[in-house]
């Protein structure tokens, strides 16, 4: 596995922040037990930040422990590859699972124990404990994220997803499963996979390559389909008749922002077409010609409001 140099800041930021798997964590002392200057330079950075705002605490007489204790974390983990403790790390993972979440607006990689690498769309969440000792690598999610599973002919990765059950033994693909929304979506990239239908009385389909399945989770019903496009992946939307409640839903998800309808006319729409790369001004402008009113001030339509920046 290879990563950036901005991958491999952001898992030495989610190991100083205590959110690091245990795979990601003996990857990270590798990398830095080889001599690999990144490392060393992101863990530079954070002291200097460190005696900065230090030296500008002595002035203001106002502590801020949370970086004390983040530079102590990263001042930890030097001494730790000096005598090899990541075995307990490794016994902290068995003991407790990990939780890794995505705000409103960001997306994150995360790698599993596994080596199994899971890029998370915005306002996902997913929950992994160990896969040692285990029949299986099973896991817990919601929201929206994509897939490429290391391939593990005795051990079977199992997604529990609302009422829906995913199996593969080692693929690519994309879950679209938000709580909130009416229907779930995956579509395969590679290899095969095997979707278990509880709201349909336990029913399997085997999808390959190529091939996609949304199913009504209210009804169990489901539409089997041809599709390998990931589209959020390359920022793309793209909408066949979607109702605009769903439409909203995904922009404030997508761009971080809470959308406030002032016409509620517009909740009756339905939306269509295909948009590439366009921020939310191009959004709200394409909702507006919907409505037919192009021409109206926007803020008579919609009141877009940024959300409260993450801690």
């Amino acid at each position: 596995m290879s990563l950036s140099k901005e991958e491999l800041r952001q898992l030495t930021e989610r190991y100083i922040q205590g959110k690091v798997s245990k795979t990601e964590f003996d990857y990270l002392v590798d990398r830095m037990a080889g001599g690999r200057e990144e490392v060393s330079e992101i863990m530079e950075e954070y002291f200097n930040q460190y005696l900065e705002e230090e030296s500008t605490e002595e002035k203001e007489d106002s502590p801020k422990i949370g970086l004390y204790w983040r530079v102590a974390a990263a001042a930890s983990l030097v001494s730790l590859l000096a005598i090899g403790a990541w075995f307990y790390i490794g016994n902290v993972w068995q003991e407790k699972p990990m939780i890794y979440q995505t705000a409103y607006g960001e997306q994150l990689d995360v790698w599993l124990q596994d080596s199994s690498k899971v890029s998370l769309n915005a306002g996902s969440e997913l929950r992994a404990g160990s896969f040692e000792n285990k029949e299986s690598r099973e896991i817990y999610f919601s929201g929206e994220a994509y897939f490429e599973i290391s391939r593990d002919e005795m051990k079977p990765f199992i997604i529990h997803t609302g009422e829906q059950r995913v199996e593969v033994l080692g693929t690519a693909f994309n879950i679209h499963s938000y709580q909130e929304e009416e229907n779930f979506e995956l579509i395969v990239a590679e290899g095969s996979v095997a979707v278990q239908i509880s709201t349909a009385g336990g029913a399997k389909e085997v999808m390959t390559a190529g091939q996609s399945i949304i199913i009504h989770k209210g009804t169990g019903q489901y539409e089997l389909g041809n599709t390998a496009e990931v589209l959020w992946k390359n920022k793309v939307f793209s909408y066949n008749q979607s109702p605009m409640k769903d439409v909203l839903a995904q922009l404030e998800r997508h761009y971080g922002v809470e959308l406030e309808v002032v016409d509620s006319t517009i909740l009756d729409l339905k939306l269509s077409g295909r948009f590439e790369n366009k921020n939310m001004e191009d959004m709200v402008s394409a909702i507006a010609f919907l409505a037919g009113k192009e021409n109206e001030p926007r803020e008579n339509l919609l009141k877009v409001k940024a959300l409260p920046m993450k801690e």
